[in-house]
């Protein structure tokens, strides 16, 4: 009998620390999973978002889509887990890797995202290789039932891989729950473009493989082929030819915006600086090139695009705005939105503003 890794035991220690929880717990656990992330394909988004907070300091990751016909697989060649970023996936209201001014995630919950599609993600990243999985516990002979398992941050050990892993990659084997989630994935897949990338700082592809036996292929790639610091902001060129200025100030936290209620909750209190910025497509000569008619009302960011909002100008903007899970939408009232977006309009070099900005 052979005895288990140090991983293993670890795995089945954070198992026996959760299934000690109670009910309660469990319910409010079904109704974050179910309830938060409406976005079709949103888990793609916090996917991301982990790979670029799991980015070792100075490299750049890139990123793998796999469509297969039982399931997708998502991964990163970041720097792999450590115990701590396994209790975060296992947890709820943890963050990973970066420090608070630094991460980008949201609450530590966006892994959850992925029940959208699937009842038994599994994490495979170094030595660790483990899942979570609905079905093992209803059909578990023990003496709880599915519903008092909070199974979803659960861990289960799995002695064997479901697929070909390297240990230089964080790879999330995602199994569809019927053929229905399947399509609703591809339509995820469809919705990811190369703009995705214009404030990412360390993501540098994004690239889908598509595995499916049918007539489309969706094998695609994002990427940014070249990022150069200018003394006047970052020029970033994208793989479908697009060009982009990306001008950033850094403002200083006023203490009004730091000790709003909103502020405390969302534990921003004791983040002293913040930066805003803003992304003007250019043409080859480094012209301003207007977005098309039909997007002059581009994209707001927060790190990654926010669902359903436009910005009503002719640029791309990107802050660190307090918003629902799965970035729905700004939170109504919170001075720091209020503060963040006062300063993006300072970001606009004043050579541009009589163009971009409307007078009036």
């Amino acid at each position: 009998m052979s005895s288990m890794s140090t991983e293993q035991v670890f795995i089945e220690s954070l198992q026996e620390k959760k299934l000690a929880l109670s009910e309660s717990f469990t319910r409010s656990l079904d109704l974050l999973a179910t309830g938060l992330f409406t976005r079709q394909g949103q888990f793609f988004y916090e996917l991301i978002q982990n790979a670029e907070d799991c980015t070792e300091e100075g490299e750049e990751t890139i990123i793998e889509i796999i469509l297969r016909s039982d399931a997708v697989i998502f991964r990163n060649n970041g720097e792999t887990f450590s115990k701590e970023d396994i209790r975060n996936i296992c947890d709820v209201g943890r963050t990973l890797k970066k420090s608070q001014d630094e991460n980008i995630g949201f609450w530590g919950i966006g892994f959850k995202s992925v029940f959208r599609v699937t009842d038994s993600p599994h994490v495979l990243s170094g030595e660790y290789q483990f899942k979570f999985d609905r079905e093992h516990w209803q059909d578990d002979d023990g003496d709880k039932t599915l519903d008092d398992v909070p199974w979803r941050v659960t861990p289960i050990w799995v002695p064997d891989l479901p697929v070909e892993s390297s240990e230089e990659w964080n790879t999330f084997y995602l199994p569809y729950i019927d053929d229905s989630y399947k399509q609703r994935v591809l339509e995820g897949v469809d919705q990811l473009e190369n703009r995705l990338l214009l404030f990412l700082e360390d993501i540098k592809e994004i690239r889908v493989i598509d595995e499916l036996d049918d007539e489309e292929d969706r094998s695609r790639e994002m990427a940014v082929t070249s990022r150069s610091e200018e003394l006047d902001g970052r020029f970033v060129e994208l793989k479908s030819d697009e060009r982009w200025w990306v001008y950033e100030n850094v403002f200083e936290v006023p203490p009004s915006v730091s000790n709003d209620k909103i502020t405390r909750e969302r534990k921003r209190e004791n983040i002293d600086e913040r930066p805003a910025r803003i992304a003007l497509k250019v043409d080859e000569d480094e012209n301003l090139d207007h977005l098309t008619e039909g997007s002059v009302h581009a994209s707001v960011f927060s790190f990654l695009p926010i669902q359903g909002l436009t910005s009503g100008m002719p640029f791309m903007i990107d802050a660190d705005l307090l918003t629902g899970a799965g970035r729905t939408k700004p939170h109504e009232g919170a001075a720091w939105n209020s503060w963040m977006m006062e300063e993006i309009y300072v970001t606009v070099p004043e050579e541009a503003e009589d163009t971009l900005i409307p007078q009036g």
